[in-house]
């Protein structure tokens, strides 16, 4: 009995990363087509091309950059930068 709250109290200690009911768990993804704000371009997500969006205001983010998948609203998926990749 003990055992199973110690493992709920583990799990819940982790770093939640940010889920979609239809992608499942959201991850890293290349920038494929240019995007910026207000401006959709495409991403290569999973072995599939997605439509995309970024609402910062100030980024730009070029083919071959790398993006974490943040949400996705119907079709298009929202990424943010990878802010250690956008610093170099």
């Amino acid at each position: 009995m003990f055992g199973f709250w110690k493992r709920q109290i583990d799990r819940d200690d982790a770093p939640h990363k940010p889920y979609d009911a239809i992608l499942g768990e959201l991850g890293e993804a290349i920038v494929a087509t240019r995007i910026a704000y207000r401006r959709p371009g495409r991403i290569r997500y999973r072995g599939s091309w997605w439509p995309a969006e970024c609402h910062h205001r100030d980024v730009i983010l070029e083919p071959g950059m790398r993006v974490q998948v943040v949400r996705r609203h119907l079709i298009t998926l929202i990424v943010e930068p990878d802010w250690e990749e956008l610093s170099r």
